[in-house]
């Protein structure tokens, strides 16, 4: 999981699939909704089912949010530069901010 991979061990936060690897859902570093352009590989990351929860919107407190959105930034170069890319900045912390505030 991008969002927490130091922090916890996957085996805690998945399960094993019938292949025998642990289960990770894919979403969107920042929420599509109607926006589809926003629907590109560059704009997508790995999650543990627990961080892939904990970002829906209202989920989990915008502070917990905030900091697991900055993890995947700091684990993701292909996502930060395209959040850098459609936010027109390169403050990580407005980054951040623009992200958690788009969750849907």
């Amino acid at each position: 999981c991008a969002a927490c991979k130091d922090i916890y061990d996957i085996k805690d936060r998945s399960f094993l699939t019938r292949f025998n690897r642990y289960y990770t859902e894919i979403h969107h570093c920042i929420s599509v909704g109607k926006d589809k352009e926003l629907d590109v590989l560059e704009n997508l990351v790995k999650l543990c089912p627990a961080c892939h929860r904990a970002l829906g919107k209202g989920s989990s407190s915008a502070e917990y949010q905030k900091e697991l959105i900055k993890r995947i930034l700091n684990s993701n170069q292909q996502n930060l530069e395209f959040a850098k890319i459609i936010f027109a900045s390169d403050n990580i912390n407005i980054l951040v901010d623009k992200i958690q505030e788009n969750l849907k």
